[in-house]
C-alpha cells in the first residue's frame, strides 16, 4: 500500500505515465481515504531515497478534502482545555463561595483577559451547565470584578440570562455598559413564556419595537410557545398570522408548535391543515405530537375520529406506547408544574408516583423520582424504602432488592421476614 501512495507522488512530479500504469492508478486515487490512513501511511518516512518534496506532494492530494484541523478548530480546543482546568478547580470548591472567588481571582482573571471577546467566560458557563448555582456565582463575580477592565459582552450577558432562567431568576439586572441585542431579548421571551409570565413576555416584545430591533424567527417561536403554555389560543394564532404576512416566514419548528397548539385547543380543521404540511416529519420523528393529535380526536365529536385515531396509533413505535389516560403521567405533569410554580410538594405525591410507576413496571422512572426528592432536600422515609422493596421484589433486579434491604437495616427499619429467610 505504501508503494501505491508513493507512486501517486511520483506521477505528479514526472507528469508521465504509461497506459498500463494508468489502469493501476485508477484504483488508487478514487477510493475514500480516511484520516487514519493518511496519518499512518502518508506521514511516515519513505523507504526509498525519495526527496523531501514527496511528503508535501502527497498531502496536497488530500488536503482539500481532509484538512479538518484548521487553526480556528485548534484554538477552540485549546480554549476548552484551559477553561476545563479552571472549571474543575471551581467545581472542587463549590461548597465555599469564598474559595470559588479566590480560584477565579488567581486563575480566572489572566485567562479571561486573554479573551476580551468573552469567549472564555461563555465557555466556562457552558461547561458549568450541570451546576447552574455555581455558574450564577461565576457570573456575579464576573460582573463585579472585571467590568472595570473588560466590560461584559453581549454573548456573556446572553449566556448569563440563560443561566438565570434555569434558576427562575427572571429579575437579573441589565448592565448599563452592555447594550442588549435581539438574542438577549429572545432569551428573555423564552424564559418568560416557560414561566407563563405573559405580561412580562409582551412587555419585552414592546421594548424590542421601541428599540427598533428586528425580530427574528426565534422571537416568534418564543412568543408562540409562551402563548401555548398559557393556553392563549387567539394570541397564538395572531402571532402566526403576523409571521405569514411579514418578511419572516414560519419554518418547520413554528409549524410543529402550531400543530401542538391546535391539538390542545381542539381546533381539528386547522390542526389537520398544519399536519398535512409537516406530515412526513411528524410521522417519523414527532411521536409526542402524534399523541397530542390522538387526544384531540378523542375529546371531539368528529365523525371519523375512530378511523383517524387508529391510523395515528399505527405510527407510534411499540416501545413508546403509553396506556391511554395514564394517571401517572398526569400526576407527574402536575407535580412538575407545581415545582416550577414554587409550591411545596408533600412527600405523599412523590410516593404516589413511585407506586404507580412500579405497578406499570416502569422501574427507571420510579428511580428518577428519588432524584426529584433529593433535589428538594426530601430524605427517604420508611415508606419510601417499603415502596422500593415491593417494586424490586416483584420486578427485580435481585441486586437492587438486596441494596434496599441493607439500607433498611442501616436506618433501623423493620425488614420483612421473607426477606430475612431468603
Amino acid at each position: 500500500m505504501n508503494e501505491r501512495v508513493w507512486r501517486v507522488s511520483e506521477f505528479r512530479r514526472c507528469q508521465t505515465i504509461t497506459v498500463s500504469s494508468l489502469n493501476t492508478l485508477s484504483t488508487i486515487t478514487k477510493p475514500s481515504v480516511p484520516n487514519q490512513f493518511i496519518r499512518e501511511h502518508v506521514t511516515q518516512t519513505p523507504h526509498s531515497n525519495g526527496s523531501q518534496t514527496l511528503l508535501p506532494d502527497i498531502i496536497s492530494l488530500f488536503s482539500d478534502k481532509w484538512s479538518y484541523n484548521t487553526a480556528e478548530t485548534i484554538s477552540k480546543e485549546i480554549l476548552r482545555e484551559k477553561v476545563s482546568k479552571l472549571k474543575d478547580e471551581v467545581v472542587g470548591q463549590r461548597d465555599d463561595v469564598e474559595k470559588v472567588e479566590k480560584a477565579l481571582d488567581e486563575k480566572g482573571v489572566s485567562l479571561f483577559r486573554r479573551y476580551p471577546d468573552g469567549s472564555a467566560v461563555v465557555e466556562l458557563l457552558t461547561q458549568l451547565k450541570p451546576f447552574p448555582d455555581l455558574a450564577m456565582e461565576v457570573l456575579n463575580w464576573r460582573r463585579k470584578q472585571l467590568d472595570y477592565a473588560a466590560p461584559m459582552t453581549v454573548e456573556e450577558y446572553s449566556k448569563g440570562i440563560a443561566v438565570a432562567g434555569r434558576l427562575k431568576n427572571v429579575d437579573l439586572a441589565m448592565e448599563p455598559e452592555c447594550t442588549p441585542s435581539i438574542i438577549t431579548y429572545n432569551i428573555l421571551i423564552s424564559a418568560f413564556g416557560r414561566l407563563m409570565l405573559v405580561d412580562h413576555m409582551e412587555a419585552t416584545l414592546r421594548e424590542i419595537k421601541e428599540l427598533s430591533l428586528t425580530p427574528t424567527i426565534h422571537t416568534y417561536k418564543g412568543l408562540i410557545a409562551g402563548y401555548i403554555t398559557a393556553w392563549m389560543w387567539e394570541e397564538m394564532e395572531k402571532t402566526y398570522r403576523i409571521m405569514k404576512a411579514g418578511p419572516i416566514k414560519p419554518d418547520i419548528d413554528i409549524h410543529l408548535l402550531m400543530l401542538r397548539g391546535y391539538a390542545h385547543s381542539g381546533m381539528l380543521e386547522k390542526m389537520e391543515e398544519i399536519y398535512e404540511m409537516v406530515r412526513d416529519h411528524v410521522d417519523h420523528k414527532e411521536t409526542p405530537l402524534i399523541r397530542a393529535m390522538i387526544c384531540a380526536y378523542c375529546r371531539s365529536s368528529h365523525v371519523a375520529r375512530v378511523e383517524k385515531v387508529e391510523k395515528l396509533l399505527r405510527l407510534i413505535p411499540e416501545d413508546e406506547y403509553r396506556p391511554w389516560h395514564n394517571a401517572v403521567d398526569k400526576l407527574a405533569n402536575f407535580v412538575r408544574r407545581a415545582e416550577h410554580a414554587g409550591w411545596k410538594v408533600c412527600r405523599s405525591l412523590y410516593h404516589c408516583k413511585m407506586v404507580m410507576y412500579a405497578a406499570q413496571m416502569r422501574i427507571s422512572e420510579m428511580e428518577r423520582v428519588l432524584d426529584e426528592m433529593d433535589r428538594v432536600n426530601m430524605h427517604l422515609s420508611k415508606k419510601t424504602f417499603w415502596i422500593l422493596y415491593h417494586a424490586y421484589e416483584r420486578w427485580g433486579p435481585q441486586s437492587k432488592l438486596e441494596q434496599v434491604i441493607g439500607m433498611m437495616c442501616k436506618h433501623g427499619y423493620k425488614v420483612p421476614l421473607d426477606a430475612c429467610n431468603s
